[in-house]
């Protein structure tokens, strides 16, 4: 039968093959504009599609989020902008809030848009092992979209994964695991480094 996909059971009824709608961020901005999300709620616009943004309310994360901002702080100054839990424009249908974004310039930059993958020089997330997050996943998108930087911070290992040289939607060339007894310095800021042990806490 024209466009249905049938199952070998013929006693099951077929299925439409059917084509998901794709969401500008345009279209995605007027849905909130319109309070069809409730202020609750967390979404994220990945490749066209609404997807919710589950929090974390562990203490551990909002903790580190804190730290690992304070850190940035301490080597970009005021020269970069440090967001966190802020929206990304990767490109006119994706637009994830990483946990913090780093970008050139600084607030005043971002009072009307904000920063897109060209502005940014660094991504964080951090991972408390609470939610089944997809960080592969998130990984191929920032290097497609050519974020020249991507870290986690795992917080159940204590370790820093810095994932550097994007390579299109295949991902980063370069993935280093870190322990919270070495430094790390930034692409942006090679000569000041972090303690990885400043962003954990206890």
């Amino acid at each position: 039968m024209t466009g249905f996909v049938t199952q070998s059971n013929h006693s099951e009824k077929p299925y439409p093959i059917v084509r998901p709608r794709r969401w500008s961020r345009d279209e995605y901005y007027k849905m909130a504009e319109c309070g069809i999300f409730g202020p609750e709620e967390h979404w994220e616009l990945i490749d066209g599609v609404i997807i919710e943004r589950i929090g974390s309310f562990s203490r551990g994360y909002y903790g580190c989020v804190h730290l690992t901002r304070k850190a940035l702080h301490a080597i970009y100054r005021n020269d970069y902008y440090v967001s966190s839990r802020s929206p990304l424009i990767l490109n006119n249908f994706t637009e994830p809030e990483p946990d913090i974004v780093v970008a050139l310039g600084n607030v005043l930059n971002y009072s009307a848009q904000h920063p897109t993958a060209n502005d940014t020089c660094l991504v964080v997330e951090i991972d408390d092992g609470r939610l089944a997050r997809d960080y592969d996943f998130r990984a191929a998108l920032y290097a497609e979209a050519s974020i020249p930087e991507y870290w986690i911070v795992n917080l159940l290992e204590r370790q820093l994964v810095v994932y550097r040289t994007p390579v299109n939607e295949l991902g980063y060339q370069s993935v280093i695991t870190a322990t919270q007894e070495e430094n790390v310095s930034s692409l942006f800021a090679p000569e000041l480094t972090i303690a990885i042990s400043q962003l954990f806490s206890g």
